[in-house]
């Protein structure tokens, strides 16, 4: 299992990583949106794309990749019809309000409390079914 995200999605997904990893899951996180997906060994890996707009292009690419290579991808986005969501064999969106910070900086302030309840109810489901 792979969680990839940008800024606090990153970070998001690095907690998501270490919850499945301390349930004895077999997890990673990819916290740079450069780093190659590898061509081979994708077929049984499920990557989870975090994105509050399911439109950043370096994760779009990244999806992109992972479903080239033979991952299945869930996306958790804020927007079933963005384009990660589109691309994703399964998506989850939360629908909270875009909240943007201050005027002269581009920053989403979003909640992301629901992606945190998401990833420890995914997780104990899939503890469960082991």
């Amino acid at each position: 299992m792979a969680f990839s995200g940008i800024g606090t999605s990153g970070i998001l997904g690095t907690y998501g990583s270490r919850y499945f990893a301390n349930l004895g899951i077999n997890a990673y996180s990819i916290v740079d949106p450069f780093l190659p997906v590898p061509p081979r060994g994708m077929e049984n890996t499920l990557a989870i794309i975090l994105s509050v707009s399911g439109e950043t292009i370096q994760m779009i690419k990244q999806t992109e990749d992972f479903k080239r290579y033979g991952a299945k991808v869930l996306s958790i986005t804020n927007d079933e019809k963005s384009t990660i969501a589109q691309m994703a064999d399964y998506n989850i969106s939360y629908y909270m309000p875009v909240v943007s910070g201050g005027k002269e900086v581009d920053l989403n302030l979003t909640t992301q409390v629901p992606v945190i309840t998401l990833i420890e109810l995914l997780a104990h489901q899939v503890y469960k079914q082991i």
